[in-house]
């Protein structure tokens, strides 16, 4: 009888053992289930914290970008505006070229007025010829156009030259030109 006892002890035990892994087996497929679950959780949260990061990635260079277009679009009118004005300009100068004598006796003769007795005319090289049909004695300066007179000793030098014509009716023009075509700056 001790051997039956002990025999249905040991088979006791071991449906005690087969029993305790099978719950050993089920608490692990459920702690299995439950690390899963949480591991999609945290990939899904991890998703969509990627995905909010590559929008607003995507929202900040798409904001860059039409910041760039904006400054290029701006570039580019400006260089226009500053075309159209300068086209303007060499308009106006275009007439005074066309009648270069012309040119050359109304700024000798406004020249002659505060210059004294004038002892020198200076003109662009390509000028020489028609100065000399207004003062005899003409050289050669690197100008552009239009005239500069000297008084005989040197002391009163007049410049008209086209350059310096040029600056001063730009920086008396620029902003009121600029207002009419294309308004206010």
């Amino acid at each position: 009888m001790i051997y039956i006892d002990i025999r249905k002890v040991a088979d006791e035990i071991i449906r005690e053992a087969e029993a305790r892994a099978k719950e050993l087996q089920d608490e692990g497929k459920r702690e299995r289930e439950r690390i899963l679950a949480e591991a999609r959780k945290e990939m899904a949260a991890r998703k969509e914290e990627l995905n909010r990061s590559a929008e607003r990635a995507i929202e900040q260079a798409r904001v860059r970008e039409a910041a760039k277009a904006r400054m290029k679009s701006k570039e580019i009118m400006h260089r226009a505006l500053m075309d159209a004005i300068e086209s303007l300009y060499k308009s106006f100068y275009a007439g005074l070229e066309k009648d270069r004598d012309s040119t050359l006796g109304m700024l000798y003769e406004l020249g002659k007025k505060d210059a004294g007795d004038i002892g020198t005319l200076y003109v662009a090289a390509r000028d020489i010829e028609a100065a000399k049909k207004l003062f005899p004695v003409v050289k050669a300066a690197p100008i552009k156009g239009g005239v500069i007179l000297e008084s005989k000793d040197g002391s009163t030098t007049i410049n008209l030259s086209m350059e310096l014509i040029d600056e001063i009716i730009r920086s008396r023009t620029f902003g009121k030109v600029h207002a009419i075509l294309f308004g206010k700056r």
